[in-house]
């Protein structure tokens, strides 16, 4: 049986690396590292008290009901980009978007919208539970994932900054652990994004630095190459995060790394960060080529979120 983690005493979180039971299907985390922060979806619905359903920015349609996930009015936005889906916990139909079944969560997708351009309906989660690295306390923040195997489909896993202390939001600093934007061409079913967001002072050069990259990760586009698909299969993808670095993880395996600081493009200091898992269609970094509906609805499948930390 499993157990939602994320309701446990930290007393017995910082347990559970070394009782390893044999319930819990393990992952790749570091030496080191004590478990601080996971869900493992065990339930029959999405536990509200850990997750928003929507960005933290403003816009958007009628208000989320929990105040936790708003402030002045913000904190409802259904979409970012040019994406053709929006994030809702209902469709158009009355089916739950957010599916807790068998110690998995399952972001759906349905086609239910009448707009010509967002025809699609689809979710979202976003952590009320926030985190942010020191110079002597990183992280590890790891997801066993299930991605859809759909031309058109963009599921994400990322780190966002919240909101600063007067309730505004900025952008950058943004960590995206994976954008699995998939369109069949230049984005395939092998590829994963991997890759911070460099627009100001999280490098000392206004540039990306990378310090490591295996054989299978391209610096041009910052895509990591596994050798055969990763879609339609569980996949593990995680993220080291300390002050002045990030290295980004799949199944246990180094990817890339590269010197990044947590700061607002002056500089400042950014609000921590929540985590987000998305499943976006279409637009024109995944819909490029068009969208495979025969294969909608799907799912972006989640088993566990969990977050370690060290110092």
């Amino acid at each position: 049986m499993r157990v939602r983690l994320s309701l446990l005493p930290m007393a017995l979180l910082a347990l559970l690396p070394l009782l390893a039971p044999s319930c819990q299907v393990k992952d790749a985390h570091p030496s080191g590292y004590t478990l601080v922060y996971a869900d493992e979806f065990s339930g029959t619905a999405l536990d509200r008290g850990a997750w928003c359903t929507r960005y933290i920015y403003g816009g958007g349609p009628t208000a989320q009901s929990d105040p936790a996930c708003t402030r002045n009015g913000d904190g409802n936005l259904d979409f970012l980009n040019d994406e053709q889906q929006r994030y809702v916990d209902t469709n158009r139909q009355g089916q739950q978007m957010h599916v807790v079944a068998n110690g998995v969560l399952s972001l759906r997708a349905t086609k239910t919208r009448n707009d010509s351009y967002a025809s699609y309906e689809s979710a979202m989660i976003r952590s009320k539970r926030l985190f942010r690295p020191t110079a002597t306390t990183s992280y590890y923040i790891t997801a066993r994932v299930r991605m859809p195997d759909v031309v058109g489909s963009w599921p994400a896993f990322w780190l966002n900054s919240d909101r600063r202390a007067d309730g505004s939001t900025t952008w950058p600093p943004e960590i995206d652990i994976f954008d699995g934007a998939y369109n069949g061409r230049d984005d395939r079913a092998e590829m994963l994004h991997q890759a911070a967001i460099v627009q100001g002072a999280q490098t000392s050069s206004g540039s990306r630095q990378y310090t490591f990259s295996a054989p299978e990760y391209d610096r041009t586009w910052n895509n990591y190459h596994a050798a055969s698909s990763l879609r339609g299969k569980w996949v593990e993808v995680a993220v080291e995060w300390t002050g002045s670095n990030v290295c980004y993880f799949v199944d246990g395996y180094k990817t890339a790394c590269e010197n990044y600081r947590w700061v607002e493009n002056g500089g400042t200091a950014a609000a921590p960060a929540h985590i987000l898992l998305n499943l976006a269609i279409g637009g024109n970094w995944a819909g490029r080529y068009g969208i495979d509906d025969s294969k909608i609805p799907t799912t972006f499948d989640i088993d566990f979120v969990r977050v370690y930390q060290k110092g």
